[in-house]
């Protein structure tokens, strides 16, 4: 936000010409979906349920993106104490964005090596793992809550300290396991 209004600044606008709302209640959001007087133009971040809202009750243009449900791939050759900064960082910095990663799926070849660390990491952040078969045993042996993965749970938007994660063979050329999904890889 501050770059923004700097650049505006720089070209003789007023910086408060954009701003951002911290506070996350829905009944704020109401009442400003309402202020065409006021407000020009809405930018919504958050999940599905708050662009769902802001479509159908706005009186201003609203610009939306798409859900989130954002994946990484832990591939068999990832430096492992990186990719569990970028996952950390990715989900609990603020669990709630629609960029936030909804899923893990880490390569078979380095499920051994990672789950481990994996778990202990999520522990230290507070996060929940649902795992499916592959998965379960290694990270229940850890210290991060763990709970089996249901069916319906795929594609879910979590917008909280909650993530998936799978193991298995990965990249399979041409195969997206999530259609809908964000990808992110290294």
């Amino acid at each position: 936000m501050k770059v923004i209004q700097r650049a505006l600044e720089e070209c003789g606008l007023p910086a408060a010409t954009v701003q951002a709302i911290e506070n996350p209640d829905r009944a704020l959001v109401g009442e400003m979906l309402k202020m065409d007087k006021y407000i020009d133009m809405l930018i919504p971040r958050g999940g599905a349920g708050l662009h769902k809202l802001c479509r159908e009750q706005s009186t201003i243009p609203v610009i939306t993106g798409g859900i989130g449900v954002c994946h990484i791939y832990i591939d068999d050759s990832a430096d492992i104490a990186e990719a569990l900064k970028i996952i950390v960082n990715a989900k609990v910095q603020r669990p709630s964005a629609c960029n936030s990663v909804e899923t893990l799926l880490v390569n078979q070849h380095i499920a051994d090596r990672f789950l481990p660390a994996l778990s202990q990491q999520m522990a230290e952040s507070g996060v929940t793992l649902h795992a499916d078969a592959a998965t379960l045993p290694v990270l229940q042996n850890g210290p991060a809550n763990v709970e089996p993965v249901k069916a319906e749970q795929y594609n879910d938007e979590y917008l909280s300290l909650e993530s998936e994660c799978q193991s298995g063979r990965w990249p399979r050329r041409g195969h997206r396991p999530y259609p809908r999904a964000r990808y992110t890889a290294f």
